[in-house]
């Protein structure tokens, strides 16, 4: 998603991001399902102001949260956000093994 607006308050930011669908493969293919998304974050800690900037793109990432009481939630980072647990490595490829598209 991309900022387009950041409203500067004393005590809290308001930040607006709508979705990219142009400048990138990525972007173009996340259109074809999602053509209009929007999200509008309102951030109170002073140490998180700056880390939403107008014109900058950010990767948006929802991820369904374990019940209540189930399983203890990642510790946030210095700003307040959770770290990314969610993110994979692609498998590694072994150079030996067979080519499943050459059968």
């Amino acid at each position: 998603m991309k900022c387009v607006e950041v409203e500067a308050q004393e005590t809290f930011h308001n930040i607006t991001l709508l979705a990219v669908t142009d400048n990138s493969p990525e972007n173009k293919t996340f259109s074809l399902a999602t053509p209009a998304a929007s999200a509008s974050l309102s951030i109170t800690n002073p140490d998180a102001f700056g880390a939403f900037l107008p014109g900058k793109e950010y990767y948006v990432d929802f991820s369904e949260a374990p019940a209540a009481g189930t399983e203890e939630a990642p510790a946030p980072d210095a700003v307040g956000v959770a770290p990314d647990t969610t993110a994979q490595q692609p498998p590694a490829t072994d150079p030996a093994a067979p080519d499943p598209a050459a059968a």
